[in-house]
């Protein structure tokens, strides 16, 4: 597998021989998916935020919300969410936020982390590629 990152757009692409997939941070801080199928030979080639077509929101600032790539329950997500949390002070909502990533390259293989953080608590996620 290939990683190609671009630090300062904050996009991500994962390749193999035949595949790709594509992710990017929205100007809310919010990673979204932006593309699985067949194989891109560069960034330029994924889908940009505003061509994804999938939104359930008609209010243009929430539309990436129904596009996450990695949802957490609460706020304007209503679908199924990949992680549920119960805070101390009864609260439920996590609201994930980019903070950053890293590419391991070894020998035979790469990994793609991606680091988020909930807005309010002390709260870290890593979304690892492999």
């Amino acid at each position: 597998m290939r990683i190609i990152a671009d630090k300062d757009k904050k996009i991500f692409m994962l390749q193999t021989e035949h595949m790709s997939y594509g992710m990017q941070v929205s100007g809310r801080g919010k990673l979204q998916h932006l593309y699985w199928g067949e194989r891109l030979e560069s960034l330029r080639e994924l889908p940009a935020g505003p061509q994804l077509t999938n939104y359930r929101h008609e209010e243009e600032a929430w539309k990436e919300e129904s596009n996450q790539e990695y949802p957490a329950s609460g706020g304007y997500y209503f679908d199924e969410a990949c992680m549920k949390a119960a805070y101390r002070d009864g609260s439920r909502d996590t609201n994930l936020h980019y903070l950053g990533y890293d590419v391991t390259e070894m020998e035979d293989s790469c990994t793609l982390d991606i680091k988020l953080k909930e807005s309010v608590n002390e709260l870290y996620v890593s979304v690892i590629y492999k």
